[in-house]
């Protein structure tokens, strides 16, 4: 599954509505007036943001429910070609002309696209696709926690299973700490398996949480 986005010029009238976003959307608002899109299609292919040339499928992919989640596919004209002397790069960062962002989307009721998460930061238990970056928002808001990490820990029946790692200054006792993300999150997205430390998490040279590191240093305890 999929969403893919028309990138370049936006000139003339017809186009896609543009509007502020609600919070945690992006300003890219897709119509879903088929009719109309059949009817600009003989006029503006390719030279419009937001349009596919399968108009029908609304450039959404997946079902437009406003839950179920695609990956975010970009092409247009201000777009490269591909990589120098890198077929391999392309092969794998390429479908068709479809540049495959890595980032994981959905769209809401109103059309608004939202950014999820990255895949690689997706654990896949039993089938369900679960965000990291969700999870770990629900954790930073119990008391006490100051950083989470979430990640994959390998499980025989579900394929992965959802872990975490945060750091708190105060004792957190795990029990309440689930009871409390079953107010925020899916059953299926509240972590199994959970460490608290008293010590900030390791970060790259960069500043960015290390998640391999920590997510390592979890499962090898």
């Amino acid at each position: 599954m999929a969403c893919r986005v028309q990138v370049g010029r936006r000139r003339g009238h017809g186009g896609p509505e543009v509007r502020s976003p609600p919070p945690g959307g992006v300003g890219a608002h897709v119509r879903r007036d088929t009719e109309r899109l059949i009817e600009l299609r003989e006029k503006i292919l390719g030279e419009h943001a937001f349009f596919d040339e399968d108009w029908l499928a609304l450039v959404w992919l997946a079902p437009w429910d406003g839950a179920t989640m695609g990956e975010l596919q970009v092409r247009g004209s201000t777009m490269c070609s591909g990589y120098w002397n890198r077929p391999d790069a392309d092969a794998a960062s390429f479908d068709g002309d479809w540049f495959r962002t890595g980032d994981v989307a959905r769209l809401d009721d109103e059309g608004y696209l939202y950014i999820v998460d990255r895949i690689k930061d997706l654990v896949i238990r039993g089938g369900e696709n679960i965000g990291c970056g969700h999870v770990e928002s629900a954790l930073a808001m119990y008391p006490g926690v100051h950083e989470a990490v979430v990640y994959s820990v390998p499980d025989e029946r579900l394929g992965e299973e959802v872990g975490a790692t945060v750091y708190a200054d105060q004792p957190v006792d795990v029990d309440d700490l689930r009871r409390f993300l079953a107010t925020h999150l899916a059953a299926f997205e509240v972590p199994r398996y959970v460490t608290v430390t008293d010590q900030p998490l390791p970060r790259t040279a960069s500043g960015k949480l290390f998640k391999r590191e920590v997510r390592d240093a979890a499962i090898d305890s």
